[in-house]
Formats: C-alpha cells, sequence, structure tokens
C-alpha cells in the first residue's frame, strides 16, 4: 500500500513539472512580414545554446530618409513574454534615384518601436570601417523588450525607423567620418541597410 502510495506521489510529481515547463500552442509561433520594399531571408538554421532552441530568425532591412521610399521597416511576430531585437549595422547600398551612386557612412543608429515601446539603438560601427567618427563603437545591439509583454501570445508589431548615420552630405556625399560629418538623418534618397534578428519565445539569440 505504502509502495503504491509513493508511486502516485511521483507521477503527480511529474505531472505538475511538466506542466511547469510547457509552453502554450502560441508560444515561439513566428510569422514575420515586412514592408516598404525590403527582402526577407531569414536564417534560423542551427542550434548553438544548452536547451537545443532554433537560432533567431534574421533578415536584412533597409531605410531611407523619413520622405523617402522606405522611411519605416515594419514586422509582425507572435510571442507570450520574450521579445528581444537585435539590429547589426551593415554598409551602404545604392541611392534610390541613382542607383548607379552609393553614399557610404561608417556610424548609424535607427529607432525601434514594439507596440508603441521606443528604444534608440547606440551609435553602431559598420564592421570593417574604422575612418569614422565610431572607430570604438560596437557593431550591433541587442534592444529588449520582453518586460513589456503582455504574456498573452498575442501578435506584436516592430517598427524600426529615424536612421541616421555620419556621411558628410552637406560637403562631400562620397564621403563620411571626421567631426564635420557627426550623426545627421538620412537624405531622402540615401540607404541604410542593417540585419534585424527577433527573439521570441522557443528560440536562442547570441
Amino acid at each position: 500500500m505504502k509502495k503504491l502510495s509513493k508511486i502516485s506521489m511521483v507521477l503527480g510529481l511529474m505531472v505538475i513539472l511538466s506542466a511547469c515547463g510547457s509552453q502554450s500552442s502560441k508560444d515561439g509561433a513566428l510569422s514575420i512580414t515586412s514592408n516598404q520594399g525590403t527582402s526577407f531571408n531569414p536564417v534560423s538554421s542551427g542550434t548553438g545554446n544548452v536547451y537545443g532552441l532554433p537560432l533567431a530568425p534574421e533578415t536584412m532591412a533597409y531605410l531611407t530618409g523619413s520622405t523617402g521610399s522606405k522611411p519605416t521597416f515594419t514586422a509582425t511576430a507572435s510571442t507570450s513574454m520574450k521579445m528581444r531585437v537585435k539590429i547589426t549595422a551593415m554598409s551602404a547600398v545604392h541611392d534610390t534615384v541613382q542607383t548607379n551612386w552609393t553614399h557610404p557612412y561608417g556610424c548609424m543608429r535607427v529607432k525601434v518601436s514594439v507596440n508603441g515601446i521606443v528604444q534608440q539603438t547606440a551609435i553602431l560601427r559598420v564592421d570593417g570601417l574604422t575612418d569614422s567618427n565610431c572607430a570604438s563603437a560596437p557593431t550591433s545591439q541587442i534592444l529588449d523588450f520582453t518586460g513589456y509583454m503582455t504574456g498573452s501570445g498575442q501578435p506584436v508589431t516592430v517598427v524600426i525607423s529615424d536612421a541616421e548615420y555620419d556621411n558628410c552630405r552637406y560637403s562631400d556625399p562620397s564621403a563620411y567620418g571626421g567631426a564635420q560629418c557627426g550623426m545627421k538623418p538620412l537624405y531622402y534618397s540615401h540607404q541604410a541597410s542593417f540585419k534585424v534578428a527577433y527573439q521570441v519565445d522557443g528560440y536562442y539569440m547570441e
């Protein structure tokens, strides 16, 4: 009788523990859509953590100045608790009007809004470029919005905007860096490019 009672207790404890570690079917569901003509190339293969979770999906994004063709980048993701957004600075791409021209920069930053909560990245350096006014800056930053999630698993909206760079467009649009090229909003036809990674429930981010 005692043995049967012990077995029942162990089974009951296992059920409680499994319930504590479970996730709802909505947790970790990732459905990212982008607008403003941004390409979406998710990278979610591979693991590298003790829990064996998939790597957070990542995509390239492009922004112009506020009056240009791509002033914002928008995405949606479903999550209950975890919401972190990683921005990695990338090199400049072609002007949207003169497509054979590139207006370079060495430093950039953007604002990230998640369901209306806004955070701005620090000044980020384009990897490999040292001739800029942010030579010691990081190349990427993770913004954490986890504390603002509702726990309901509802879709959240991520909007990235207000791109700034250190291009010397007032004196020489083909140059960047130096004291005369401080951070300023992008010109309407210039483009900043960056990688965006999203960590929601059930995913891993370095």
